[in-house]
């Protein structure tokens, strides 16, 4: 009996040992940087969840999602892309803002670049690759809207702070000069 009731503690410690170990290894793991986007079990692109972010549109008091979205290596040319978009989730429109092409060893071969502008918008139609990353990234900020509210308002409130004139008691001078005083 004594023998058992040692093989049973022994376990016991064991099994509590290599859980504590198990659940130090997870919590230590980084998570993952890229979420691969699947079609037909195939890989098609991934998007960068460490630079996925809420932005405001400047000409509309909405929200956008600004996303980094990188294509697999092609095996014709050993070239990938890098393609930053802006993301209406309300009406499902899609703006490039930049599109940078490198090589296999990460050199850039072509950088393309646009300002926003309302005419750029794009509707996501409907079974193609664009729908595949759009539906991808927009499910993963809808399940990480807290952490992703909590970073926009964090940076607007910095931005915002940061724009704001520091007049102090020369506001009736700046009055005068600006003619409103």
């Amino acid at each position: 009996m004594n023998l058992s009731k040692s093989a049973v503690i022994l376990f016991t410690m064991f099994l509590l040992l290599y859980t504590a170990s198990a659940a130090d290894a997870k919590a230590t793991t980084p998570p993952v940087r890229f979420q691969d986007i699947i079609y037909d079990n195939a890989m098609i692109s991934q998007f960068d969840t460490q630079t996925l972010k809420y932005e405001k549109d400047p000409y509309r008091d909405e929200i956008l999602l600004n996303v980094w979205v990188k294509t697999p290596i092609d095996p014709s040319d050993q070239t990938y892309t890098l393609y930053n978009y802006l993301v209406k989730t309300n009406t499902r429109e899609v703006m490039t803002i930049n599109r940078i092409d490198f090589d296999a060893s990460s050199r850039m071969l072509q950088n393309m670049s646009n300002k926003y502008n309302p005419a750029l918008w794009t509707t996501v139609l409907p079974e193609t690759l664009t729908e595949k990353w759009y539906t991808a990234v927009t499910a993963y900020a809808k399940k990480n809207n807290k952490r992703l509210q909590q970073e926009y308002t964090r940076t607007t409130t910095t931005k915002e702070r940061r724009s704001q004139p520091v007049l102090g008691p020369f506001n009736h001078i700046f009055d005068m000069v600006s003619g409103n005083g």
